[in-house]
């Protein structure tokens, strides 16, 4: 089983040999570790009799049998040998590991939910969807932390993972932190969670791409929340959706359909039919951005809660950009809460940083309940062709720093009286004008 590399010698035992010796059972590997010794720089371990030489205080134990092993540990120090350890049995029994190598042209394959707890033991491979997973009953630890953040891929396939969360004491997102990793093709249902459906934290220039979470999942949170992302900084979305039921009891969180957080990253031809619930910064796409980039985006969801609640964007800082957009939906103040409230169409400025929003060819739709009047948007604007519906929104208010937001104010019963709004678009009689595309692709799903 093993290559005789130590250098055997008589010199005396001198002392007792390490302590703590541990074993522990990885990739079918089994990995043994023990303290180190002061003024010791060379090891033996005795593997059921065999003996190796080893420079660190880590040894692993290629392709073990499936058998009790027995193993011991000496040190060596200018005086000699120590004695051997005391011995640690045991027992191992080899995993079934899912198929494929994890590289990206031969992806593990996650066939059961073991293969998807797996995932944590190696957070730089690649994973593809071979079956729908249904998670119910297993208390899930999200994929990769802040110091081990998953790196690889994940492809979705377009199959399901569903009861996430389901009867857990503290349900979570699928994965927690991904680093210049990529995540798509996914669709989550029946599940549960306190920040996100999909991740919660996405940088570093990571990707999600073609996933969705639909009406039959629920967040409730006292955090932030986003319904497919938390926070997203220097990352991308793209052509993803999401219906989640959003339940906040935070004053002061920040609250998005599709993500919470969203800094120097791009959304793009994706949606929310999110339905948000309770106090907070709301948006119906996203809960706060900071120098974001939005482009072939709708929300047609519904918000009843308090504090700042928007069809787009909660609040925002620095220069965000959004482009081909339109917010449908209703929007309306929970009468039951105290809480000072303000409505909007697009976005709340934030109070710090410069903020800007530059805004071209959009749709504004909104039905507003109970509450006060709507105001479309804060702070210093630029905008192109961007037009509103005059019978759904009477009594609109417009709050600019230095260029008046022009709105076309408009009931789009005549397309002739609606331009500019460009090839991605569809305008004809006694019609909402929408983006071709994106209606497309959310029929499909």
């Amino acid at each position: 089983m093993f290559s005789s590399e130590a250098e055997f010698t008589t010199t005396a035992v001198t002392e007792d040999g390490p302590i703590n010796l541990k074993a522990t059972q990885k990739n079918n590997k089994i990995y043994l570790t023990w303290n180190a010794l002061s003024g010791f720089n060379e090891y033996q371990v005795k593997v059921n009799n065999q003996i190796l030489k080893v420079s660190s205080t880590e040894f692993v134990h290629e392709n073990p049998e499936e058998q009790e092993h027995v193993y011991e540990v000496r040190g060596l120090k200018t005086s000699g040998w120590t004695r051997w350890s005391d011995a640690l049995r045991y027992s191992y029994l080899a995993e079934e590991l899912p198929s494929g190598s994890g590289t990206i042209e031969d992806p593990y394959i996650i066939s059961k939910s073991d293969d998807l707890i797996y995932v944590n033991e190696e957070l730089g491979a690649h994973y593809a969807l071979g079956t729908d997973i249904n998670l119910n009953g297993i208390e899930w630890t999200a994929i990769g932390t802040k110091d081990a953040p998953f790196t690889g891929s994940f492809d979705g396939r377009n199959k399901t993972i569903s009861g996430m969360g389901e009867n857990s004491t503290k349900p979570t997102s699928l994965f927690g932190y991904v680093k210049k990793g990529r995540i798509e093709n996914l669709i989550i249902k029946n599940s549960q969670t306190e920040k996100s459906m999909i991740v919660q934290s996405l940088t570093d220039n990571s990707t999600i791409e073609n996933c969705m979470a639909d009406g039959t999942n629920t967040i409730n949170t006292l955090w932030d929340a986003g319904g497919l992302v938390d926070q997203m900084i220097n990352s991308d979305m793209v052509s993803c959706s999401s219906g989640v039921h959003i339940i906040s009891t935070n004053i002061n969180g920040d609250i998005g359909g599709l993500v919470s957080n969203a800094k120097n990253s791009h959304l793009k031809k994706s949606w929310s039919t999110a339905e948000i619930a309770g106090p907070g910064n709301i948006g119906g796409l996203i809960g706060y951005a900071d120098n974001a980039r939005i482009d072939e985006v709708y929300f047609d969801g519904w918000i009843n809660g308090s504090g700042i609640l928007s069809g787009l964007i909660g609040k925002y800082s620095a220069t965000n950009y959004i482009n081909d957009f339109a917010v449908y939906g209703s929007i309306s103040k929970d009468t039951s809460s105290d809480t000072q409230t303000a409505q909007y169409a697009i976005g709340r400025t934030s109070d710090y940083n410069d903020p800007n929003l530059v805004l071209k060819r959009g749709v504004v739709s909104v039905n507003f309940e109970e509450g006060l009047n709507p105001i479309i948007v804060t702070a210093d604007h630029s905008s192109q062709n961007v037009y509103m519906d005059a019978e759904r929104m009477e009594n609109y208010k417009i709050y600019s720093g230095n260029e008046m937001i022009p709105l076309a104010v408009n009931a789009f019963s005549n397309p002739e009286r609606i331009s500019g709004l460009g090839e991605k678009w569809t305008v004809s009689d006694n019609s909402m004008p929408y983006m071709s595309q994106l209606e497309n692709q959310n029929q499909q799903t």
